[in-house]
């Protein structure tokens, strides 16, 4: 995902997005889960994870590819982006932006 345009200063705790659908992964939220690529559920059939944390990565074009095998994309690890998150860790931020988990996985502005 495209997470921010912010470059490599970027950070997670400053995106409500980013926020919201944190907590909303961590309450199990069929609706958020199914926006992750088909297999890159690690939780599916499970219960929801306790943490979520997100690494940032920056992206630049491949050399032009001799074959279909060689990849379009290069990414270089940048550091965090989202440190391990518990829900509890959340609801201060989200109350403060206007943000309220009503109930399992539903996530809205107050």
């Amino acid at each position: 995902w495209i997470a921010s345009c912010r470059g490599r200063r970027s950070s997670g705790l400053e995106e409500l997005w980013v926020l919201a659908f944190t907590a909303k992964l961590l309450v199990g939220d069929a609706g958020v889960r199914s926006l992750l690529a088909r297999g890159g559920d690690p939780f599916e059939g499970g219960p929801p994870p306790v943490r979520v944390r997100a690494e940032l990565y920056a992206y630049r074009f491949a050399p032009p590819p001799r074959s279909e095998a060689e990849p379009y994309w290069l990414r270089e690890r940048v550091g965090q982006y989202l440190p391990p998150l518990r829900l509890h860790d959340l609801t201060p931020r989200l109350r403060e932006w206007g943000m309220l988990l009503d109930g399992p996985g539903r996530c809205s502005r107050s």
